[in-house]
Formats: structure tokens, sequence, C-alpha cells
């Protein structure tokens, strides 16, 4: 009998595993961590984005978002501006 194929989901979850620690790698030096540096690489992308488009891009909480970002401000790599209204 031949082994089964690993599961599609599977796969993706390896991959996606080992490009965090891809990523990991190359950050930690520059004091960033994966989530941050992706929060920043999404900015970059699409510009200002609240709180919450960028949870949810990020697949996080508005919470843990919220971390990343307090972060990134402490670091000077962003800056927030409040919302006009």
């Amino acid at each position: 009998m031949t082994e089964p194929e690993p599961r599609i989901s599977y796969a993706v979850a390896r991959l996606e595993r080992a490009i965090r620690h891809g990523i990991n790698q190359r950050v930690k030096p520059h004091g960033l961590t994966t989530l941050q540096y992706t929060t920043l690489s999404v900015l970059g992308r699409r510009g200002s984005l609240s709180n919450a488009q960028l949870a949810r891009r990020s697949y996080m909480t508005p919470q843990s978002m919220n971390e990343v970002i307090d972060a990134l401000e402490r670091q000077g790599l962003i800056v927030r501006n409040p919302h006009p209204n």
C-alpha cells in the first residue's frame, strides 16, 4: 500500500512555517519580528490603513495588531496619524 499524499492544508502550513522562519532569521538582526516586518510590508504596499484593516490583512486580532503598531511606533519606524473624524 502506498502512502497517501499529504493534505494540501498540511503542505501550506509547512510552507508558511518555513517562510516565517526565513523571514525571522533575516529581520531579527534589525530588531524586528516577523509580524512587524509583515506590517511594514503591508503598509509599504497599501499606504495608510486603519488598525482593523491591518489586522485583517495579517490574520491577527485588532488587539494584537495594536501591540505590533505600538512597537513600530516606539522604534520610530512608523508615525500614527489620527483619523480626521
